[in-house]
Parts: C-alpha cells; structure tokens; sequence
C-alpha cells in the first residue's frame, strides 16, 4: 500500500519542480524591474545612473545610466529570456525579485513597478 501512495506523491513532485523550472510567463514579467546587484561591476565603472529593464506588452527597454535604449522584442524560451537576438539566462525568479547571467555577469533585478 505504500509504494502506491508513494508514486503519485512522487510524481507530483517531479510535474511541481518541472513547471517551476520552465521559467516566467511574459506576464509576471510586465513593468520595470531595476538592477539592484551587478557583483561590483559598478564599483569598477563608477556610478552611471540607475539601470532597468522595462517590460511593456511584447517590447523590452533597457535603461543603463538614465540613458533609454530602443524597444526590442522580447520572447521566453523555458528560463531563457530573448531581447531581439541576445539570450538572457533566468537563474532565480519570483513576482518581485529575478537573478539573471548575462553573458557570464550574474545580476540581481526587484521588480519596482
């Protein structure tokens, strides 16, 4: 009896731990999410302004040192975020918080609005 009450617990675990791993949707990614953590890379270029990525429907905007980039296209692909060509890997995420490499730079984001 108990290795039948024991698979399905199983198994929910495995289908649990599964969705969690495919990522974010694209709307629990929807508004600004400021860096909060570049792991000193700030220390060594000075302070520059604030830095967010601003997520608005299907566009990203990237905003490094007060300074707005052109919208680009964004999609999901599991716990990779696509900004136009360039892939993002999601390491962490929650409604308000999300650790992220970007080509080997781990930052910390906190969603702001």
């Amino acid at each position: 009896m108990a290795k039948k009450t024991l698979l399905p617990l199983l198994l929910a675990t495995a289908l649990a731990s599964t969705v969690h791993a495919a990522g974010p949707t694209a709307d629990q990614l929807q508004g600004k999410w400021r860096i909060i953590d570049d792991y000193g890379l700030s220390e060594e270029m000075g302070d520059l302004g604030e830095d967010l990525w601003v997520f608005e429907e299907s566009q990203v905007t990237v905003v490094s040192g007060g300074h707005a980039f052109s919208p680009d296209r964004f999609r999901l692909d599991n716990d990779v975020l696509y900004m136009g060509d360039f892939g993002v890997k999601i390491l962490e995420f929650s409604p308000s918080r999300m650790k992220v490499d970007t080509s080997g730079i781990v930052q910390n984001l906190e969603k702001v609005q």
